[in-house]
């Protein structure tokens, strides 16, 4: 007779497993007249604490190991790389938002189709805050949004914005944006905006 390792269960000296935790015993080496067990050491993938050859959890730092028998380090130190990388891409993705939410996820093209946008919503507050800062005083946004926005429903409203091309100087401060303006009566219309960088952030200096 021989005794489990693992749970101390007795067992028949030719079995190959135990019959109450199901350890496998050909992880282990039996000496001596009593079959002492005597259990082969191996290190954890994970941690790197000795665990026995059978076990099927480190006791350091609970990282599985591949059930009983041989440990698989490979397929262990496997998921722990596949997982390291998973969180290391959501970091990112997360710290890319951050940086869009709070310089404007518009360049200048985008820029330009929000000021569109808050023409046709006849939002002068929104059109204020899209301009530099001695570009567009609020009473002329309200009276600009008021206007245009009277002239977009004459035309049906706005069926699209293309930007045909968009410049930036080497320097990164200003820019130039060429757009059409497609209306819901199908009339066109083409324009240029200037543009001018302000505290790390695009705004408008005119359109013409």
């Amino acid at each position: 007779m021989k005794l489990c390792p693992n749970c101390g269960a007795p067992a028949q000296d030719d079995a190959r497993f135990c019959k109450n935790c199901a350890f496998k015993f050909e992880n282990i080496a039996y000496q001596g007249a009593g079959m002492e067990p005597t259990v082969r050491i191996r290190s954890c993938p994970n941690c790197g604490s000795p665990v026995n050859a059978g076990a099927a959890f480190c006791n350091n730092c609970a990282a599985p190991l591949g059930g009983y028998g041989p440990a698989r380090s490979g397929s262990n130190r496997n998921v722990i790389i596949i997982s390291a990388i998973a969180g290391g891409v959501v970091l990112i993705g997360a710290i890319i938002l951050i940086v869009l939410l709070a310089t404007g996820s518009s360049g200048p093209g985008g820029l330009v189709k929000d000021g569109i946008r808050a023409l046709e919503k006849n939002d002068p507050g929104a059109l204020r805050d899209l301009y530099a800062k001695d570009a567009l005083t609020l009473n002329a946004a309200k009276a600009m949004a008021e206007n245009d926005s009277r002239a977009i429903k004459a035309k049906k409203g706005i069926k699209s914005v293309d930007i045909k091309k968009e410049d930036i100087d080497r320097d990164g401060k200003n820019a130039s944006v060429e757009y059409e303006i497609r209306f819901g009566d199908d009339d066109k219309e083409a324009k240029t905006a200037t543009l001018v960088k302000e505290d790390g952030r695009w705004k408008i200096v005119s359109i013409y």
